[in-house]
């Protein structure tokens, strides 16, 4: 191992968190325009990416501590420590990504929960449009059906999909 493998490792790792942002502010704007045509395809590539930003975060494990011994680092390597025991011209290269990471993870992470909200948001909706199926009207409603083009008498009583009193 040597700092050129290590710094490789480093730059993919941050590009796939970068990409894995790209793809929850994808998932996002999909959510929020109400696209649910899209929202399988985009949670499957938000999961692709996570699961290879995972497999380089092992790989990045792997050969930092086979390098940080090199380096008289024992135990867990942070880039910190990593940092402090290189060269200058390393040390900056490993300070930079540090610092991009420290911004990039929380937006991340901020993503990730704004995701999950609106997600739930979603199931609330759909679930209480579930809990509407099969619910009779009120009689009073037959004006509104009729204006509509809604069902009349007895065929109103039956389960509907829609909610005639919009």
């Amino acid at each position: 191992m040597n700092f050129t493998e290590v710094s490789d490792v480093l730059r993919r790792e941050r590009d796939l968190i970068e990409l894995l942002h790209f793809k929850l502010e994808e998932e996002r704007l999909v959510l929020t325009t109400g696209q649910s045509s899209w929202v399988e395809r985009s949670a499957r590539e938000v999961e692709a990416v996570s699961e290879e930003a995972h497999r380089v975060e092992e790989d990045r494990r792997r050969i930092i501590e086979a390098f940080a011994g090199r380096l008289g680092i024992h135990g867990e390597c942070t880039l910190s420590a990593l940092r402090q025991a290189s060269p200058p011209e390393w040390a900056t290269v490993f300070a930079d990504h540090q610092s991009v990471m420290a911004d990039l993870v929380p937006k991340v992470k901020e993503a990730v929960e704004a995701n999950r909200e609106l997600l739930l948001r979603g199931t609330d909706s759909v679930r209480q449009a579930l809990a509407g199926f099969g619910r009779e009207q009120d009689p009073g409603d037959e004006k509104v059906y009729a204006r509509h083009g809604g069902p009349s008498g007895s065929a109103r009583n039956r389960a509907c999909f829609l909610d005639w009193k919009v």
